[in-house]
């Protein structure tokens, strides 16, 4: 049982660190909703797994106290070999009852703590979609649209930028000095409510707005990627948390002694704990307790 839930937690870290080193290059990874899904199945595998071990736990218990039930009828009848075989039985499985009880609680834990990161994984991812800029227009434009002054490239732009900006100077030596200041300030001091006045001035400005998204956008990816770097860093964590409370409890191994409980009382007719480690001291107590008169 523990290694099923050290593998299943391995298997949802690998895809918590898988997501995360492909994230930079998220626009080219269209089957990312498709990771997420992946990570939701598995988050269902291990309520399932759950589930299963609440099973085998009742399943242990009912067990156990049928066995008690039969040790009381062997003492009354006289067989006390019988009765103490029945209390070893009850000691092996009340060893494997303690060893179930602790994977349901670590895999109960460990199961809501991946919830609430797969949680937080899909969140990012769809903040970060969600801040994706849109698809630029395509090449294919007509003649005379304003997209044809836009290059392809943030370097073509600045070389485009480099190419036109001498030419008025080269053609009319006296007047790059009106439009030179002109043009500087209306790119510092442009208001959102301003249209273009030219072509050439709204594919400056759609270059400038397109820089500025890309910015942003970067931005968005960094920031979301430390996010995700910091979840797969908390799951890591929380299996190394995992590995050493096990391994301090000492359920990692099968010989690993079971959690201290209390004795089990016949009146009730399910045990509340684990008998004495000396079966004869446990039988020689319920020889006791069941020749009193009531």
């Amino acid at each position: 049982m523990y290694d099923l839930l050290k593998k299943l937690n391995t298997l949802v870290s690998a895809q918590v660190n898988d997501l995360t080193t492909r994230l930079p290059h998220l626009e080219r990874k269209p089957d990312l909703d498709r990771q997420v899904v992946e990570l939701r199945e598995r988050v269902a595998a291990a309520l399932e797994h759950e589930d299963k071990l609440r099973a085998q736990v009742a399943q242990l218990q009912q067990e156990i106290a049928g066995l008690d039930a039969r040790v009381d009828a062997a003492i009354q009848a006289g067989q006390e070999g019988a009765a103490r075989a029945l209390l070893e039985e009850i000691q092996r499985l009340q060893k494997r009852l303690a060893m179930a009880e602790a994977d349901l609680r670590q895999h109960q834990n460990a199961a809501a703590d991946l919830i609430v990161r797969v949680n937080a994984l899909e969140s990012a991812v769809g903040d970060l979609k969600a801040s994706q800029p849109s698809a630029p227009p395509t090449q294919d434009t007509a003649p005379g649209s304003i997209t044809q002054f836009m290059p392809p490239a943030e370097g073509e732009v600045r070389a485009d930028t480099a190419k036109h900006t001498p030419q008025p100077a080269a053609q009319k030596p006296s007047a790059p000095a009106k439009p030179a200041p002109a043009a500087a300030p209306e790119a510092e001091e442009r208001k959102p409510w301003d249209k273009p006045k030219t072509a050439k001035q709204a594919a400056e400005w759609a270059r400038e707005d397109a820089e500025e998204q890309l910015e942003r956008t970067t931005g968005g990816v960094e920031h979301v990627g430390g996010l995700l770097r910091d979840i797969q860093s908390r799951v890591t964590q929380r299996m190394n948390d995992l590995d050493r409370m096990l391994a301090e409890g000492g359920l990692i191994g099968e010989d690993a002694p079971p959690a201290p409980a209390g004795k089990p009382t016949p009146s009730s007719g399910k045990p509340t704990g684990k008998p004495s480690d000396k079966p004869d001291d446990d039988l020689s107590g319920r020889v006791s307790r069941l020749a009193k008169p009531d």
